[in-house]
């Protein structure tokens, strides 16, 4: 088991790399890596289980699918129109467009699907990008309902 606190302070992109490269490697062999860290987004995709903690009280526990869907937080799809004075129809009203750009807030995955089908099929729509909530946001909301609460 290794405990790990901010293991990559001060390393370098290549070497951070070459770090998480050899966890993986001690993962497979069996090993029990825990991780506490405020780079979250080094952390995004490679932890199986999260733990948010604040002031040592366990504030949210569980996989980041599990996390995003508890916090209910929107998933964002952002649009590319490939006639920025066209905007199509199917949009939702409150949909953000700003030139070429269009942004959408999307509740859960089945209104994220009913959108990427739309815009799939759209001519106007030259691309599409998804973006899930980031662990650094699932960590405010999760301190931020914990301190309302309190």
């Amino acid at each position: 088991m290794l405990l790990l606190d901010e293991p990559t302070t001060g390393l370098d992109p290549a070497l951070r790399l070459t770090f998480y490269e050899i966890l993986d490697e001690l993962r497979r062999d069996g090993a029990t890596v825990l991780i506490s860290s405020h780079a979250l987004d080094e952390l995004e995709g490679r932890a199986e289980q999260v733990l948010i903690m604040n002031r040592g009280i366990l504030v949210a526990d569980g996989t980041l699918a599990e996390l995003r869907a508890l916090a209910g937080l929107p998933i964002r799809l952002t649009l590319k129109l490939a006639d920025p004075a066209a905007r199509p129809a199917w949009l939702p009203n409150d949909a953000v467009v700003a030139h070429d750009r269009c942004e959408i807030g999307v509740a859960d995955h089945a209104g994220k699907m009913r959108l990427l089908r739309q815009a799939a099929r759209d001519p106007a729509v030259a691309d599409i990008g998804v973006a899930e909530p980031t662990l650094d946001e699932l960590y405010a909301h999760f301190l931020r309902q914990q301190e309302r609460a309190a």
